[in-house]
């Protein structure tokens, strides 16, 4: 047995293998036995969490580790992460580690946030200069407020998972490792969370995470484990991956989840757009003239929004309104008919504008996107000062849970699109349905037997 942690990280390629586990185990001594169990001979060899644990993660892939309740999930993070020695078998790893696994890990309730912040940055190797900075960054994620410099003792378990999920983001990982712990944390900031992987996904980073959920698996993850009783069922694709687990719980084969399937694409396939210039029943939703920023104030908004693009601002407001026309959100009842209308003031001439909407899940999986162009509407010119609406209406044949809304502005380049400022995740929705259907769609299925 052996365990290889002690060389220096050094940043790794894409490609390079990062995580190597060569028939690792894990074996937890029983408890020591009494006299009674010694002359009885009763005493037990001990626990084996995992056995003969053999995989290969590469720098730049996405690895989902799917299981049951006691199945070796944890224990196969902490060792990965090095918090626990295996008892046989190897384990190498290479470049810098960022690690949540048990909610509250390595972080003193006594200490305030602002104080355990800094001292993670201090383990992680960050140097006084950029503390600060570093410190802003860890603080503006974890929005909490002023509980930022109070002990985490008086915190929510969704706040400790705040300033810790940001803490390990600020390090800047080669590799980042997480456990359920994303589990206590609120819809949106788990939605903010998923948007944090994404950009370490575009950078080539690597990601292993836990789930219980082969849905997550199959749509955000490159590669999937399966393990049941401390076994490697599986190691394959994510979608495989998913099959597996699913065929594991329920006693037999199971189809994958799909990813994007025709049915996501058409949630919105019936949607209508407002063009630029033409017949404008939105615009008794907005105060004219425009003011910056309105959408905060609507209840669908969320605050944790990401805003992309070269030129911030000619997005003003955006209203969700159900088909009676009364603004609402952000929970929507499953089946609804909603128009999302949007406020613009053009900063600048755009010749050819696209305007877009996406829906996703907190997960950043894509449930619908459409565009005026893609509906056959025409992309009238708009001029530098030009104030009107645009909406889109849209059904939301979507299962219950937790979802997001995209809006921008695009103009067209050539065969590309110079965006010009995309709101991810400005609106969100909370979908009720009544329905115990699982996934992403309601198909509204019926059974019957004769």
């Amino acid at each position: 047995m052996s365990f290889d942690a002690a060389a220096p990280p050094r940043a790794p390629q894409s490609g390079d293998a990062v995580v190597v586990l060569d028939r690792v185990g894990k074996l937890f001594p029983a408890a020591r036995p009494s006299l009674l169990d010694a002359l009885r001979n009763r005493i037990t060899q001990g626990f084996a969490a995992l056995s003969d644990i053999s995989l290969t993660v590469r720098q730049g892939e996405t690895l989902g580790i799917l299981g049951s309740n006691g199945a070796g999930k944890s224990t196969l993070l902490q060792i990965i992460v090095g918090v626990l020695a295996p008892t046989s078998g190897t384990v190498t790893r290479q470049g810098r580690v960022a690690a949540l696994l048990e909610l509250g890990a390595g972080f003193n309730p006594l200490w305030t946030g602002r104080r355990n912040a800094e001292f993670y940055c201090m383990v992680q190797g960050c140097d006084r200069a950029t503390m600060s900075a570093r410190l802003r960054e860890i603080e503006d994620f974890a929005d909490i407020g002023a509980f930022f410099d109070r002990p985490m003792r008086t915190y929510s378990s969704g706040m400790f998972m705040r300033v810790a999920f940001a803490a390990a983001m600020a390090s800047d990982p080669d590799i980042f490792i997480v456990d359920e712990a994303l589990a206590v944390g609120d819809a949106r900031f788990q939605k903010k969370c998923f948007g944090y992987f994404t950009q370490l996904q575009a950078q080539g980073k690597t990601i292993i995470l836990v789930s219980h959920d082969p849905m997550l698996v199959s749509r955000f993850c490159t590669h999937g484990v399966v393990l049941d009783g401390g076994q490697q069922v599986m190691h394959g694709s994510a979608r495989d991956a998913a099959a597996a687990y699913m065929g594991l719980i329920h006693g037999g084969d199971a189809g994958a989840p799909d990813g994007q399937s025709d049915t996501d694409a058409d949630v919105a396939s019936a949607g209508e757009v407002t063009p630029p210039g033409g017949h404008d029943p939105g615009r008794h939703l907005f105060r004219w003239p425009p003011e910056d920023a309105a959408w905060r104030t609507r209840p669908h908004y969320n605050r944790e929004e990401a805003v992309l693009g070269r030129m911030i601002g000619h997005i003003t407001d955006l209203v969700l309104t159900d088909a009676e026309g009364s603004i609402c959100g952000p929970t929507v009842a499953a089946g609804s008919r909603l128009t999302l209308t949007a406020q613009i003031r053009a900063l600048c001439d755009v010749q050819k504008p696209h305007f877009g909407l996406m829906i996703t899940t907190q997960e950043d999986a894509i449930v619908a996107a459409v565009s005026n162009t893609m509906l056959g509407e025409p992309d009238v010119p708009l001029r530098a000062g030009e104030e009107l609406t645009v909406g889109f209406t849209f059904d939301l044949p979507l299962a219950r849970g937790d979802y997001f809304i995209d809006f921008g502005l695009a103009e067209a380049a050539g065969e590309s699109l110079d965006v010009l400022e995309w709101r991810r995740g400005v609106s969100h929705l909370v979908v009720a349905n009544s329905s115990n259907a699982t996934g992403i769609v309601d198909t509204r299925a019926v059974y019957r037997r004769s």
